[in-house]
């Protein structure tokens, strides 16, 4: 079971991961939709700024901070019963996000969420071409929130990305991305014999 009008973001409260940008994003949102709320699951230097932006723009009642969790379950658990993952990376000469896979989103599809990313992460490629959510290529947050609105209230897009998402779920499980790397080996070992 998952709520239409929850959205969340989890991670690590950092500007690499985004984190400035995600209230001002959240407000765009709020304002198409007042009873979204948003989720964020995570700790980090940039919280007591994020919390005093809930209070400035008046969204402290729709806005939940759960901190920090290290149980992965529990992320798993509380991201399922959402409506879409939030990861807006900002495109900045110092970011480390473009070089390789973050968690953050494969987290994400294990919940079954549907994803608006920007596109500094590898992995938007398979958000894009695998129809898993939105991808963003800009820093612009009101173009961010554009993307998270347009898949939000369009209730079949939603529901066709979130079986897309699931696929992928099946798909990536332990057993299956072993037989793949197995079979590819034993390929590969072949036509070079």
């Amino acid at each position: 079971k998952w709520d239409p009008n929850k959205i969340i973001f989890s991670g690590g409260l950092i500007k690499e991961n985004g984190a400035r940008n995600l209230i001002p994003i959240f407000k765009k949102i709020h304002k198409k939709n007042r009873k979204i709320k948003l989720i964020i699951l995570g700790d980090g230097e940039e919280k007591k700024f994020m919390e005093k932006q809930a209070i400035k723009y008046n969204l402290e009642k729709k806005i939940e901070f759960y901190g920090y969790i290290s149980n992965q379950n529990k992320i798993i658990e509380i991201q399922s019963q959402c409506a879409l993952g939030l990861a807006p990376y900002p495109n900045t000469i110092e970011t480390r996000k473009r070089f390789g896979d973050v968690i953050k989103i494969r987290m994400y599809f294990a919940s079954c969420l549907p994803t608006i990313s920007t596109n500094v992460p590898p992995i938007y490629k398979e958000i894009e071409t695998e129809k898993l959510g939105s991808v963003v290529k800009s820093n612009n947050y009101n173009i961010f929130a554009k993307a998270a609105i347009e898949l939000l209230s369009n209730k079949a897009l939603l529901s066709k990305t979130r079986k897309n998402v699931f696929k992928k779920a099946q798909n990536s499980s332990w057993e299956k991305t072993y037989s793949r790397a197995l079979k590819e080996s034993t390929i590969t070992q072949k036509e070079t014999s």
